[in-house]
């Protein structure tokens, strides 16, 4: 996402200024720190000009090559421990 929003809109202050993104967001996403929320991901694809396909292509290539499957993983562990924790 950096490459593509340096590329499309030059400085990060700017980018985030003029579309009311605040920094630590910008900033947190493009270092992969939090999952953003889907409106901050709609407005971010809005300000670059992307529609979502195209959004969520230029996501995929900057994570991981096990990453979907390392996430499949993690999201069925976390669902067994609630369960076995609402079991008793």
């Amino acid at each position: 996402m950096y490459r593509e929003r340096k590329a499309r809109t030059g400085k990060f202050t700017t980018f985030c200024d003029e579309n009311d993104i605040p920094k630590t967001t910008m900033n947190s996403l493009e270092n992969g720190k939090n999952d953003p929320r889907l409106i901050n991901s709609c407005r971010i694809m809005n300000c670059m000009g992307l529609e979502g396909v195209k959004f969520m292509e230029l996501i995929n290539k900057e994570l991981p090559e096990n990453f979907w499957e390392e996430w499949c993983l993690a999201e069925s562990e976390k669902d067994r421990k609630n369960q076995d924790s609402s079991n008793g």
